[in-house]
């Protein structure tokens, strides 16, 4: 079972301070499910980016909105926490080896 910690720390990786779209129990489970808090917010963020996908940018007179950004940032986010399912966040990991001396 996730700690109350663990749940709190979740929330404020992905901004859902409220229970309003996911509930502590929620949380708690995909915690519990998960290898990581930080590969379940990626997962989050994932959903977040599938969602904002269907936003548009738009311009009405001299106010501007991106909204496509939204989903861009998503995934950025999501990446960046680890998703280990992201296109190229395997990629850009470091590694070490021994050095080879002849």
């Amino acid at each position: 079972m996730a700690t109350a910690g663990e749940i709190a720390q979740l929330r404020r990786y992905v901004d859902e301070p409220t229970q309003t779209t996911y509930t502590d129990a929620q949380l708690s489970a995909r915690i519990d499910a998960g290898t990581s808090v930080e590969s379940v917010a990626s997962q989050i963020w994932l959903e977040k980016a599938a969602a904002y996908g269907r936003l548009v940018d738009m311009q009405e007179g001299s106010s501007r909105r991106s909204l496509s950004q939204l989903q861009q940032q998503a995934l950025v986010l999501s990446t960046t926490l680890g998703g280990g399912s992201s296109t190229s966040a395997g990629s850009r990991r470091t590694t070490t080896r021994p050095i080879e001396r002849p």
